[in-house]
C-alpha cells in the first residue's frame, strides 16, 4: 500500500490528544464570516472540517492499516481501512488505500468498487492513478481509463477556480487586538488544516488553504493598516506561490499567480519587491506544465518564459542565487548529454551561493548530481544505531556505499536484496554500506529499525535520528528523494551518485574500484 507523499508529520501521540487546539480551531472556523460573505468574498468550495474526536479515531485507524499493511496483514489493513470509510464516508483516501490492497491480492472488482467510490467521492488525483505500482492490475480493467478521465475532469474545473488567484475579503473575518494574537490563530489554523489533509482530496486541501491564506491576509492587513513593514502585495503572492511546489504541474493554476505579478508590479514597488515577483513569475512560468525533456513540444516557450522573469532579478536581491540557479538549471537541460561541459559553472555557482540555503535548495533539486560532485567531498559527521561515530574517512582506502532510503519506501525495499547481493559479494574485497534511514521516529523507534534490519539482513551499520528529511547527513547531502546513494572511492573521492548507484550500473562501477587481487 503506497504511503502519501512524505511531509513532516504530527508525532502520533499529539496527533492523539489535539484537544484544546483542535478544538479551537474547529470552533472558530465553524462560527467565521457568514455565509454570504463567503460568497462574496470567493468562488472556492471551501471543505468540511471534522471535530477533534472524528480526526483522532481517523488517524488511529490510518495508523493500524499502514502497521498491518507493512506486516502483510492484509485483512487486518482492509478492516482499518472499512471502518475509516463508515467514519467519514466522504474520504477519497481510504476508498484509494483499499484499492491498492485488493490490487495486491488480486481482487480486481473489489478494487474497482473502493477506486470507483474514491473517485465519485472527489479524487482529483489522476496522475497518482497512472504512476502508482499498487494499481497495476487494476490498470487492465476495461473500466479504469473511464475513472482516470472523471478525475482528470475533477482537476481541470478545480485548476479553473484556482486560476482566480487567492479569494480577497472585503472585509477581514476576524479582529485580532496584536500580532501574537492573530500568530495564535495561524498556528491553530495551520495545525487544523495539517489534519485534514489525510481526510481531504488534493483540490480540497488546496481550497482550505487558499481561503485560509486569504483570512489571514485580510487580518494582517487591518491590524498593519497604518504602519510601515507590511506589504500585502508581496504577502499575497507569498502565499500563492507556496501553495504549489516546483514539483507540481502548476496548470491553469500558474495563471493566478501570473495575474497576482502584474498586478502587485503595477503598484512600482521597489527593487526587491520587483525582484521577488519576477522570481515568482518565473517559477509559474516553468511549472505551469513543467515540461521536462527540451526535445518534447512546449520546452522552449516555458523554458523562455522562466528565463525571461529569472533574468530580470536584479543583482544583490536576497533571490539572486536562486534566480541563477534556475538559470543554470535551464542551461544544463537544454545542453543534455553534453551537459558535462558546464561543470565549471556549477563550480562557480557552488563557489558564489554554497552559503545561499535557498539557491542551493533549487540547485539540488534540479542538478544534484552535478552540485555535489562540485561542493565534494562534503562532511558526513554522525553516529550509528550503536552509538559509534560514524565519518567518511573511517573508510579510507575502503569503497563505501552510502545508502538513503526508509522502510516505508517501496523502492528502497526493493533495491535491498541488489545491494545484499552486491555487499555479499565485495565486502570482502574492500566494500561496505551505510545505510542512512529517513524514517520518522514517531512512526519507527531506534529499537524497532534495528529489528527490523536484522530481519531484512542488512548486516551493516545504520545511522538514524528519526529527522528524516530534516537530519543533518540528509541536509548536507541534499538528498530530495529516495532511494539516493552516494559512491565513495578509496581516496574518498566521489565515485557515482544518484542513478549511476543503482543495478547493473553500481555492480559494474564497483567491480572497476575493486579489482581482483
Amino acid at each position: 500500500m503506497p504511503v502519501p507523499t512524505p511531509r513532516p508529520r504530527t508525532p502520533r501521540h499529539a496527533r492523539l490528544s489535539m484537544g484544546v487546539a483542535a478544538l479551537l480551531g474547529w470552533l472558530i472556523l465553524a462560527s467565521c464570516s457568514p455565509p454570504s460573505q463567503q460568497k462574496s468574498a470567493s468562488r472556492l468550495a471551501v471543505p468540511e472540517y471534522f471535530p477533534p474526536e472524528v480526526l483522532n479515531r481517523y488517524a488511529v485507524l490510518m495508523d493500524s492499516a499502514m502497521d498491518a499493511a507493512a506486516a502483510e496483514r492484509w485483512n487486518e489493513a482492509i478492516k482499518a481501512l472499512e471502518a475509516q470509510v463508515e467514519l467519514v464516508p466522504n474520504s477519497v483516501w481510504p476508498s484509494f488505500y483499499l484499492a491498492c490492497l485488493r490490487n495486491r491480492s488480486g481482487d480486481v472488482d473489489a478494487g474497482m468498487g473502493d477506486l470507483t467510490r474514491a473517485v465519485e467521492n472527489g479524487w482529483d488525483d489522476p496522475d497518482r492513478l497512472e504512476s502508482v505500482s499498487d494499481l497495476e492490475l487494476l490498470r487492465r480493467d476495461a473500466r479504469f481509463p473511464s475513472l482516470v478521465a472523471q478525475a482528470r475532469a475533477r482537476r481541470t474545473t478545480e485548476e479553473e477556480t484556482f486560476a482566480a488567484g487567492l479569494p480577497v475579503y472585503r472585509k477581514p473575518p476576524y479582529a485580532f487586538a496584536d500580532s501574537a494574537s492573530l500568530a495564535r490563530w495561524v498556528d491553530e489554523q495551520r495545525d487544523l488544516m495539517r489534519s485534514h489533509e489525510q481526510i481531504w482530496s488534493v483540490g480540497q486541501a488546496l481550497s482550505a488553504r487558499m481561503d485560509f491564506e486569504a483570512r489571514r491576509l485580510a487580518a494582517a492587513s487591518a491590524l498593519h493598516r497604518g504602519r510601515t513593514g507590511f506589504d500585502e502585495g508581496i504577502e499575497r503572492l507569498r502565499a500563492l506561490a507556496a501553495m504549489h511546489t516546483i514539483f507540481d504541474v502548476w496548470g491553469p493554476f500558474a495563471d493566478g499567480v501570473q495575474r497576482e505579478v502584474e498586478r502587485y508590479l503595477a503598484t512600482n514597488p521597489g527593487t526587491e519587491g520587483r525582484s521577488e515577483a519576477e522570481y515568482h513569475a518565473g517559477v509559474a512560468a516553468y511549472c505551469r506544465s513543467r515540461v521536462r525533456d527540451p526535445a518534447d513540444p512546449g520546452w522552449a516557450e516555458q523554458a523562455a518564459g522562466a528565463r525571461k522573469r529569472f533574468g530580470s532579478v536584479a543583482p544583490g536581491s536576497h533571490l539572486e542565487g536562486s534566480a541563477q540557479a534556475w538559470l543554470l538549471a535551464l542551461d544544463l537541460k537544454k545542453t543534455g548529454e553534453y551537459a558535462h561541459r558546464l561543470l565549471p559553472q556549477v563550480r562557480e555557482f557552488a563557489r558564489a551561493y554554497r552559503d545561499d540555503p535557498a539557491a542551493m535548495e533549487i540547485a539540488s533539486t534540479f542538478f544534484q548530481d552535478r552540485i555535489l560532485a562540485a561542493i565534494w567531498p562534503v562532511p558526513l559527521d554522525a553516529a550509528d544505531l550503536d552509538g559509534r561515530p560514524v565519518s567518511v574517512d573511517q573508510f579510507h582506502g575502503r569503497v563505501l556505499l552510502v545508502d538513503f532510503w526508509a522502510t516505508w519506501c517501496g523502492p528502497c525495499v526493493a533495491e535491498l536484496p541488489a545491494i545484499r547481493d552486491l555487499y555479499a559479494k565485495y565486502h570482502a574485497r574492500g566494500l561496505d554500506v551505510l545505510s542512512i534511514s529517513l524514517d520518522y521516529s514517531d512512526r519507527m523507534p531506534a529499537e524497532k529499525l534495528r529489528e527490523w534490519t536484522e530481519s531484512h539482513e542488512m548486516p551493516w551499520r545504520q545511522v538514524y535520528d528519526g529527522q528524516a528529511w530534516k537530519g543533518p547527513v540528509a541536509q548536507a547531502f541534499m538528498v530530495k528523494g529516495i532511494p539516493y546513494a552516494v559512491l565513495v572511492g578509496p581516496d574518498g573521492s566521489l565515485a557515482a551518485s544518484g542513478n549511476e548507484c543503482r543495478g547493473e550500473r553500481l555492480a559494474a562501477i564497483v567491480a572497476k574500484l575493486l579489482p581482483e587481487k
